[in-house]
């Protein structure tokens, strides 16, 4: 008995097997990206009830203000989830916040955030800085090299969108490299502390300026005994924590209205407002906390006060959360 294969059916195998391999590789890419988030991630974690209790100081400097550069402290007394110690000093600002079980409690000398105190803390908190969010999708681990150092890189997230890209240190897998929208975070001389692989050197930069530059000067195991320590200050603010939250999400933006004024003198920039995001979704304490251009700032509120998040979630709970808006005003060029 003879059988004849076709044409047409040995190009639509051909197209099945592409098709199958393809989607095989897909699979691997984001498997070996997922395991390099994963690893990353435990390494940084070292706010794990796991581990011993710790005091880790840093010294921090802020840079590209108006008033030059500035120095402070970050200092984290840690013995577990649900009783830690944090506190951020530079000249002009202080901030406390004394942690319990699934709750801080919260006091500065401000009723805000400013801009490089939200920044220093998205870029300590390398732990959540790494997890993906079930919508974010990994693309294709590339190898990199820069100045003499091989990495491994992807990006997560919508292209063009809400998209950050991770470096790994090809050596041990330690986390390099974070960039999102115009920020880039940078991780460096992991040394180590009790399991972990922890970076000594950290630093924020902004449109490819360094804006924060933080040194860990202390990693240590530490008793901890005074309990006085731990206690909320008076004329703190409680608020709702847990370790690992679903991060808010913008839902609903409006464009801001370019100012007539703007557009005749030509004026671009970037208002950033600090605002608190509500359990609804809705945003209250607008603050301009850096401003491109006072002209702009008028138009940045009346547009940002519209603007609907879905709220922070701790164990499915919407909770209070603190973010600083970048708004953007670029002028077209034909």
């Amino acid at each position: 008995m003879t059988y004849r294969i076709s044409k047409v059916f040995l190009a639509a195998l051909l197209v099945a097997l592409l098709l199958s391999e393809g989607a095989r590789a897909k699979n691997n890419q984001q498997e070996e990206a997922a395991a390099l988030l994963a690893r990353a991630a435990e390494e940084a974690n070292i706010r794990s009830a796991k581990n011993p209790p710790f005091r880790l100081r840093a010294r921090v400097r802020f840079l590209g203000l108006a008033k030059g550069a500035v120095e402070g402290t970050y200092v984290l007394l840690w013995v577990s989830p649900h009783q830690w110690r944090e506190q951020i000093v530079f000249p002009g600002y202080a901030q406390i916040r004394i942690g319990g079980e699934n709750k801080f409690w919260q006091r500065r000398n401000v009723d805000f955030q400013p801009f490089h105190v939200y920044q220093l803390q998205q870029l300590l908190d390398i732990s959540s800085r790494l997890k993906l969010q079930a919508e974010e999708k990994a693309n294709r681990v590339r190898t990199r090299k820069r100045k003499g150092a091989v990495f491994r890189c992807f990006k997560a997230g919508e292209k063009g969108k809400d998209e950050r890209e991770f470096c790994f240190d090809q050596d041990n897998n330690t986390l390099s490299r974070i960039r999102y929208s115009s920020f880039t975070y940078e991780y460096t001389d992991h040394k180590n502390w009790h399991v972990h692989l922890f970076p000594h050197s950290l630093r924020a930069f902004e449109g490819g300026n360094l804006i924060i530059e933080a040194t860990i000067e202390e990693l240590t195991a530490d008793p901890l005994s005074d309990a006085s320590f731990f206690q909320p200050p008076q004329g703190a603010q409680e608020w709702h924590w847990c370790q690992n939250p679903v991060p808010s999400k913008l839902l609903k933006s409006r464009v801001p209205r370019y100012p007539a004024t703007a557009i005749q003198s030509r004026t671009q920039g970037v208002v950033s407002i600090y605002a608190l995001i509500r359990t609804d979704g809705k945003l209250e304490n607008l603050v301009i906390v850096r401003s491109g251009d006072p002209q702009l700032n008028g138009s940045s509120l009346e547009a940002v006060r519209g603007w609907r998040y879905r709220p922070k979630m701790c164990g499915g709970i919407p909770v209070r959360d603190e973010v600083v808006i970048d708004v953007r005003f670029r002028l077209s060029v034909f």
